[in-house]
């Protein structure tokens, strides 16, 4: 009877202690957004805008290198680099870099 007793007091414990479930979704949990992706800029476009930021600034291009992802935060891709070989109007043959990001869709090319 004891057994029993305790049993019931168990119960009546347990049924005090009440959980609110009404603010809880009941449907499956929403999956979170994908990363934004890379605008679709093609190798070629690449070459000619790193092609194009060279001889602005008045160096003719020898040669284009392959071009190498760039990643931000997170691992989102934000861009590209390469090098680049180019002559200046003096005869100066100099190795650059070329960085071509994706937000403004800017190649800028940097002494390395």
């Amino acid at each position: 009877m004891a057994r029993y007793m305790i049993a019931a007091l168990g119960l009546i414990a347990l049924s005090a202690c009440q959980l609110d479930l009404s603010g809880l979704e009941t449907g499956p949990s929403p999956l979170p957004a994908p990363a934004p992706q890379p605008p679709v800029v093609s190798t070629a476009e690449m070459r000619d805008a790193c092609a194009r930021a060279a001889q602005d600034q008045g160096a003719a291009v020898l040669s284009i290198g392959s071009f190498q992802t760039v990643t931000g935060s997170g691992g989102r891709e934000i861009g590209t680099t390469t090098m680049m070989r180019v002559t200046q109007p003096n005869g100066t043959t100099l190795d650059v870099r070329c960085s071509y990001s994706f937000g403004d869709e800017i190649a800028r090319i940097t002494l390395t």
